[in-house]
C-alpha cells in the first residue's frame, strides 16, 4: 500500500488495506508494534492522498511512536521521512522540516553518509526550503553537507542531486556565478536522481540562462521545458514569457503568461506554492 501511494496508485493502496484490516482482524492477542506501525503508516498515507491530512498525520505519528517503542532504528528514520512528507503535502510544511532534518542527523550517525538515503532526504529538505522560501537555510545546510562531502572525497565530488540542489538555492539568491558551476555539474552528470533532474533542471537552466542574459542558449533550453505537471506549466509559462520580453515582446509575453495562470488558477484543483514566482512575475509586468 505505502509503494502504491508513492505511485499515487490510491484505488491498489485502498484495495490492500481492505486486505490488511481482515488479516489484522484475524489475529488474537497483542498485535507487535512493528505489525501495528506498518498498518497505521499505511492507513495515513491513504488519509493524505484522499485529502485528509491532517488525520493522516496523527496515524503517522503514532506508527513512528510504535516504531521507536520497538528500538528499529531504520525503521524510524524511514517513517519519520514519510511522516515529514505527509506533514508537506498537507500544506505543514514549516512542521515537516525538524522532521527532515533528524532523518538526515541519523542517517549520518548510522553511517549511511554516502548512500543514496542522503539524497533522497536532502529532497525532501530542499522541497520544503523551496516552497518556505528559505533561500538563505538551505544554502547554509547545504553548504555545510557540501563541506562534508569535499573533505571526503574532494573538491566538487558529491552527489549530483545535492550539486544541484545547491546550485539552485544559489540560482534563487542571485548568485549566478555559483549557480551556473553548480547546475552545470549537475547538468553533466545524467547518471543519478533521473526524476529530479528530468522535473527540474530544465527550468533551473532556463532562469539561469535568462538571469544571464544568454538568449541563445535561453531559447535552446526553453523549447525543451516539461509541462506534464501544473507546477511545470506554470514554471514552463513563466520561462517562455520571460524569453520573449527579453527578445522585446512585452505586451505578448505578459498576455502568454497570464492566459496560462488564468487556466491554472480556474481548473478546480488546488494552488501550488509553484505558482507563486509566475504570480508575482506577471504582477510586476502588469
Amino acid at each position: 500500500a505505502t509503494n502504491f501511494w508513492l505511485e499515487s496508485k490510491i484505488d491498489s493502496a485502498r484495495a490492500d488495506l481492505v486486505d490488511a484490516r481482515v488479516a489484522l482482524g484475524r489475529l488474537s492477542g497483542r498485535v507487535e508494534p512493528e505489525v501495528g506501525a506498518t498498518c497505521a503508516e499505511a492507513e495515513g498515507q491513504l488519509l493524505e492522498a484522499e485529502g485528509h491530512a491532517d488525520s493522516g498525520v496523527v496515524l503517522l505519528r503514532r506508527a513512528l511512536s510504535l516504531t521507536e517503542e520497538d528500538s528499529n532504528a531504520m525503521r524510524t528514520l524511514t517513517l519519520t521521512y514519510n511522516l515529514a512528507e505527509v506533514l508537506r503535502q498537507g500544506g505543514r510544511t514549516r512542521e515537516a522540516v525538524p522532521y527532515v532534518r533528524r532523518v538526515l542527523a541519523g542517517l549520518d550517525a548510522a553511517g549511511y553518509g554516502d548512500t543514496e538515503k542522503v539524497p533522497n532526504a536532502v529532497s525532501l529538505l530542499w522541497f520544503s526550503l523551496v516552497e518556505l522560501g528559505e533561500f538563505v537555510a538551505l544554502d547554509s545546510s547545504l553548504q555545510a553537507l557540501i563541506r562534508e562531502y569535499e573533505a571526503a572525497h574532494g573538491a566538487g565530488r558529491v552527489p549530483t542531486a545535492i550539486a544541484f540542489f545547491y546550485g539552485y538555492g544559489k540560482l534563487r539568491l542571485g548568485e549566478l556565478d555559483s549557480a551556473d558551476l553548480w547546475i552545470g555539474r549537475a547538468a553533466r552528470d545524467t547518471t543519478q536522481h533521473q526524476g529530479t533532474l528530468v522535473d527540474y533542471l530544465p527550468a533551473a537552466l532556463s532562469q539561469l540562462r535568462l538571469d544571464q542574459g544568454r538568449v541563445a542558449q535561453a531559447r535552446d533550453v526553453v523549447a525543451r521545458l516539461p509541462a506534464d505537471r501544473r507546477g511545470q506549466r506554470a514554471s514552463a509559462a513563466m520561462l517562455r514569457a520571460r524569453l520573449r520580453r527579453l527578445e522585446g515582446e512585452s505586451a505578448g509575453a505578459s498576455a502568454l503568461l497570464e492566459r496560462e495562470l488564468s487556466v491554472l488558477l480556474s481548473d478546480g484543483q488546488p494552488a501550488l506554492t509553484w505558482f507563486a514566482m509566475p504570480l508575482a512575475t506577471a504582477g510586476e509586468w502588469r
